[in-house]
């Protein structure tokens, strides 16, 4: 386990932790998903925003069959290490499938 991994606390929510997506310019929130530590260990080597699907049971890449993932800029685990928050720049120049924001 890195050390970026280890300042964050996945048991306090059963392994998880909340995933915030902001855009990287503007700070907007835009999306909510979940990371365990396999997930956020992923996110971290592949460079590309990884959550856990908790209704599949497995790892999820944002963007994996659309081709509109997520490239982090930089994780921000929080002082108080409950949830993570990402800044990002998309491939693409929507974030939604549907071209929705």
């Amino acid at each position: 386990m890195s050390s970026e991994t280890a300042r964050i606390d996945f048991e306090k929510m059963d392994g998880l932790v909340p995933g915030i997506v902001q855009d990287a310019r503007t700070g907007e929130v835009l999306m909510l998903g979940f990371l365990n530590p396999i997930s956020y260990a992923k996110t971290l080597e592949s460079g590309f925003v990884t959550f856990w699907s908790r209704t599949r049971q497995k790892l999820w890449m944002k963007g994996e069959t659309s081709g509109n993932r997520l490239r982090w800029c930089r994780p921000r685990p929080t002082a108080t290490t409950t949830h993570c928050c990402f800044a990002w720049s998309l491939k693409a120049t929507d974030l939604c499938a549907t071209r929705a924001r």
